[in-house]
């Protein structure tokens, strides 16, 4: 790991060749991937979809509100 993205703090997509390295990060970075799909699917309108599963997986629904709410979008009645 030559310290290249860690210096500059740039956050940019690993080159094809580094995909066997991509695992190898500084925490922030791996942090930073972790959001990342959330900003790059904003504009495809899937960002919710993902958000709202990835909540549900966490099991952090709650109020039953968001809970009826999610049982609606899965059996695809909203």
């Amino acid at each position: 790991m030559e310290g290249r993205g860690m210096r500059t703090g740039k956050r940019r997509e690993p080159h094809p060749r580094e995909a066997a390295t991509a695992r190898m990060r500084s925490s922030h970075e791996a942090h930073w991937l972790e959001r990342e799909p959330a900003k790059r699917w904003a504009s495809n309108g899937r960002w919710w979809e993902w958000s709202r599963r990835r909540v549900w997986e966490q099991g952090r629904v709650t109020s039953e509100a968001n809970l009826r709410t999610m049982r609606g979008v899965r059996r695809g009645e909203q």
